[in-house]
């Protein structure tokens, strides 16, 4: 028999279930102090006991997707299998390789969402974040989602169909980005359930205890699997099998029960028997000429050029087999290796560090700033742009795709060493993205920096001295600014730091003397979003160090 559950005491449950999910420090006793205080004076309901039964009365199943072809958009499905009581929400986090899945959204499942066709859940918000406590590096593969969904909230109007859906009911579709990467072919992709604090991945329900009831309860993994097999607990978070030992064991009061069965699943990328030859960028079991035509041609354009097999034709670009595909530096070695001034198992994977791409808006000019000899570069800017130069011939084309313009340049000298005017443009936009590389095949790495005020200022209104200025706007919601002034050119390296002591976001340019500007909107060096909260920017000029407070709100 169903039964009404108060939307005040869900919404309790809940809205602290989730603000404690957010904390990256809190400690089990805080943990069960809170669902005490949940549970011991509400209005009809009392503590409730942990359950020894292996009997699980909830049951979850991450989707097991096959046959997804590299390049495409798959929506993994997470699903309700079995459900003994009524739900009144749901909090649930999930791991995978960012690597290979990239997250394009989360979508409420209608079974319980949809006010039309399923119960009309009332709440519904997920959020990506870096799995660092894995493998402790902006390079980590590991990425999380958090999701949360509540039947009844009480700020707004009329109340859910249903509390449970039919079983088996959809709570949520993963739609992820597969990757292009022609290695992970015939590889299976797993998506987990993870574990880093007790109340991860816990439903709160209503059940009947003892003869009394209905009692409101929060309900904790039972067994984890992994097709068949059952994952064991662990004794420390981050954890792949449920809620470590402590937060069930040695509790005098508990209102929990261990009650929920998960099942994790993935992506299995579909396998192709044809052995991939790189190079061969237009599929003719041969890689010559007509190759490298259509490698300059992505470079000119974009990877609508690949029109035969997309994933396959990219997949081949990767010349040096070095992970990374549509790399000017592949580019050079395939040309070396057709005109046979380069064998093809002599490939390599190189770096030079340390050049800059400057766009000064101000006098909208890019130009380079390094110490090596590069041949080519290549230039994604945002928005429609028209790049000239009134002397040099090194623009070898570009394309605008309706969002970016894309700008190859050449020059079989190269562009020297120093700061070099590569060219003027009209129109606004932003570098995104930018290659280079030496005719040898040496990838050139760019930094890109994009700047208000002209870089060469008369020394009239140099600087007298280094001087580091508030942000503004502080708070600051999108984006802020931050200025500092050099009396003299220096490399200047700049760096956002937590509240934790831990390094959010650093960059180390060469400015010349003068007044400059960078913004910052709220990303990691990784390009994922970080969190409210209180943060501290940081320039060092030579013995020159200076550092303020600042304040994003979200």
């Amino acid at each position: 028999m169903k039964f009404y559950i108060k939307p005040a005491i869900v919404l309790i449950l809940l809205s602290s279930l989730i603000s404690l999910s957010a904390q990256a420090d809190d400690k089990d006793s805080e943990f069960y102090n809170f669902i005490q205080s949940q549970f011991k004076n509400l209005p009809g309901s009392s503590l409730g006991t942990n359950s020894s039964s292996s009997d699980s009365n909830f049951v979850v199943e991450i989707g097991l997707i096959e046959n997804v072809a590299l390049g495409t958009m798959v929506d993994v499905p997470v699903t309700l299998n079995n459900a003994l009581w009524d739900l009144g929400g749901i909090a649930l986090t999930f791991s995978f390789d960012r690597s290979v899945l990239a997250i394009n959204t989360v979508i409420p499942g209608p079974d319980f969402f949809d006010a039309e066709s399923g119960c009309g859940w009332e709440y519904f918000s997920w959020r990506y974040f870096l799995d660092t406590s894995i493998c402790d590096s902006s390079l980590c593969p590991i990425g999380g989602i958090r999701i949360y969904g509540v039947a009844d909230v009480n700020s707004l109007p009329g109340h859910p169909n249903c509390l449970n859906p039919e079983t088996p009911a959809e709570f949520l579709s993963l739609r992820f980005l597969v990757t292009n990467d022609y290695t992970f072919k015939c590889s299976l992709i797993p998506i987990r359930f993870v574990w880093y604090k007790c109340v991860d991945n816990s439903f709160a329900y209503y059940s009947y205890i003892g003869g009394w009831g209905p009692h409101l309860t929060l309900g904790l993994s039972n067994n984890v699997y992994t097709g068949e097999i059952l994952i064991p607990r662990s004794d420390t978070f981050p954890s792949y099998g449920g809620v470590i030992e402590s937060c069930t064991n040695g509790l005098e009061h508990e209102a929990f029960r261990t009650v929920i069965d998960f099942h994790n699943g993935g992506v299995f990328i579909e396998c192709d028997d044809t052995e991939l030859l790189f190079g061969d960028i237009n599929l003719d079991g041969v890689f010559n000429i007509s190759d490298l035509s259509l490698f300059v041609e992505y470079f000119r354009k974009d990877e609508s050029v690949f029109e035969i097999d997309l994933s396959k034709q990219i997949a081949a670009t990767d010349i040096n087999k070095d992970g990374e595909t549509l790399k000017l530096e592949d580019l050079f070695q395939l040309s070396s290796i057709i005109f046979q001034a380069m064998d093809p198992d002599s490939t390599f994977d190189s770096t030079l560090e340390g050049s800059l791409i400057l766009n000064n808006k101000a006098d909208r000019k890019v130009r380079l700033q390094t110490d090596y000899n590069s041949n080519a570069i290549w230039i994604k800017m945002s928005g429609d742009i028209e790049p000239y130069h009134p002397i040099d011939s090194s623009l070898k084309g570009h394309f605008y795709d309706g969002s970016h313009t894309r700008i190859l340049l050449g020059k079989f000298q190269g562009f020297g060493l120093g700061t070099i005017d590569l060219f003027y443009y009209t129109g606004e936009g932003e570098i995104v993205e930018a290659q280079a590389a030496t005719i040898e095949g040496v990838e050139i790495a760019l930094q890109i920096d994009d700047v208000i005020t002209s870089i060469e200022e008369p020394d009239d209104i140099l600087p007298s001295a280094f001087a580091l200025h508030q942000n503004y706007p502080n708070p600051f919601n999108i984006e802020t600014v931050i200025e500092f002034d050099l009396p003299r050119a220096s490399e200047v390296e700049f760096e956002i730091i937590n509240i934790l002591g831990q390094l959010v976001y650093n960059v180390t340019n060469r400015y010349s003397a003068g007044s400059h500007i960078i913004y910052w909107d709220g990303s990691s060096n990784s390009g994922q979003t970080v969190g409210s909260g209180v943060y501290y920017y940081r320039i060092t000029a030579g013995d020159f160090v200076s550092s303020k407070k600042m304040i994003l709100l979200k």
